[in-house]
């Protein structure tokens, strides 16, 4: 027989076909099977199963689960009567718990030996055993603590697990499942610092320096105490980039490259999703005030277009190579601790190490000589230290050059400010159909509506609509 308790219980015989069991049958077999090959006397047995709501005969009402469990079994033997009690005659992979076990040790053992292939494997067997809740449908008082220690094991096998993989690289893939473990058990400081480093060797620093701000808070109010020295540490190399080498074989990340040209240039601008509507006059002008000056900042209210502009600019300027060699977007939107900019322009430009020495100054020597175009999109909720790190890096790096989008401009020296207007709007009122469609910003809603509905083709009778949206969304 096989027994199965990481999940509902699940007794399955030889055949492979499950067998139906009653409640009293399960609560009995399932301790059973967590303590297989060990003797449980019956007062342990009826104290677990009944604890204070005891039966009129104890004794009997135990000896009666007994006989109908036999029914139950492909060998009634296996259900052994033995010298103080009863025992479960079956090799511990009869039971998932077991199996789980077993592996989990593997891993272990193959983790502290650096085979950080096998421990992954190991590891990962050994969660594939659980089905879901420990213990699922067992009611006996015994059962809730039992599935509390098994999911501890269950979650110091998952942090064995993602250590093994962020040696091997394979820090992207984790992320997302980090993130959902910590939100569960937001207390568990080891997950807490696999989520930064996994974050940190995604090119993700600022995000990771986050983690450690919001768990920094979270203990002192919960707990009232400071992040583990383990912690610190790992916030200590995210800030000083002593990341580590990983990779199967000692190499590099698995997301880490040289951009998305043949060439030795690094190109990282997003991919865009739609086109740029009524922009021509304005992507003209901003191409040439790129290839004219050093820092020039896009400003305009939220939603006017300007990331969009941005990127389509800077993505010009690539194709008519101006001498510039790496092209890069740096994403503010995110980012609310400024000290994490620098780590953050850094991780997307593809600049690590610099230990001991403030990572501004790291960050403006490996830029000193190399042809980089930065654009630093959404820097309106970080004005003072953007514009510091601009400044700085201009300063002494000369061939560096930005392209920002701002709702206000840095105020450095040097700054060109090119403010972007929304798009224009039909006048009030207008309720012809090709009236309106002279304003671009009717144009570009009815782009994003085909987009959706392809075959839609607007009408005379949805003209008055079609203004007020573009006209309440100020163009």
């Amino acid at each position: 027989m096989r027994y199965g308790i990481l999940g509902p219980f699940l007794l399955v015989g030889a055949d492979g076909e499950p067998r139906t069991t009653a409640a009293r049958e399960r609560d009995v077999l399932a301790l059973l099977a967590l303590h297989a090959g060990e003797v449980l006397t019956p007062e342990r047995l009826i104290d677990a199963i009944w604890d204070e709501r005891l039966p009129a005969n104890p004794g009997n009402a135990l000896q009666q689960r007994i006989v109908h469990i036999r029914r139950l079994l492909d060998d009634p033997d296996e259900l052994a009567t033995v010298p103080g009690g009863y025992r479960l005659t079956v090799e511990p992979d009869a039971v998932d718990a077991g199996r789980f076990e077993r592996l989990r040790a593997a891993g272990a053992a193959a983790l502290r030996a650096g085979d950080h292939a096998g421990a992954s494997a190991s590891l990962a067997a050994a969660l594939g055993q659980w089905r879901g809740e420990a213990f699922q449908g067992i009611g006996a008082p015994w059962a809730a603590p039992a599935a509390r220690h098994l999911d501890e094991a269950r979650l110091a096998t998952l942090e064995d697990r993602f250590e093994a993989d962020l040696a091997l690289g394979r820090h992207a893939t984790i992320v997302g499942e980090l993130e959902a473990l910590t939100t569960d058990h937001p207390l568990r400081e080891r997950l807490r610092g696999q989520l930064m480093l996994a974050l940190a060797l995604s090119g993700r620093q600022a995000e990771a320096l986050e983690v450690f701000a919001r768990t920094r808070t979270l203990l002192a109010d919960e707990l009232g105490l400071d992040p583990s020295p383990a912690l610190q540490r790992i916030h200590e190399d995210v800030l000083a980039q002593r990341l580590p080498r990983v990779g199967a074989a000692g190499g590099p990340p698995e997301d880490v490259g040289q951009g998305d040209r043949g060439d030795d240039r690094l190109v990282r601008l997003p991919a865009p999703t739609s086109s740029i509507v009524g922009r021509a006059t304005e992507l003209g002008r901003l191409t040439t005030l790129m290839a004219e000056d050093r820092i020039v900042t896009v400003t305009g209210p939220g939603g006017a277009g300007k990331t969009r502009l941005a990127i389509e600019a800077a993505r010009a300027r690539d194709v008519d190579d101006d001498g510039v060699g790496d092209v890069v977007f740096v994403g503010l939107a995110t980012v609310e601790d400024p000290a994490a900019i620098p780590f953050v322009v850094a991780g997307a430009v593809g600049i690590t190490g610099g230990a001991g020495a403030p990572f501004t100054e790291v960050l403006a020597a490996a830029l000193t000589g190399r042809p980089v175009r930065l654009l630093l999109d959404n820097c309106e909720h970080l004005i003072e230290p953007v514009a510091e790190l601009v400044t700085r890096l201009t300063t002494s790096c000369p061939q560096l050059r930005v392209l920002a989008t701002s709702r206000e401009p840095l105020g450095v020296d040097g700054e060109v400010v090119w403010p972007l207007d929304t798009l224009p709007v039909p006048a009030a009122g207008t309720t012809d159909l090709e009236v309106a469609r002279q304003a671009t910003a009717v144009e570009l809603l009815l782009e994003r509506v085909r987009a959706v509905v392809p075959d839609h083709q607007p009408t005379d009778d949805e003209v008055p609509a079609i203004v007020r949206i573009v006209r309440e969304l100020d163009g």
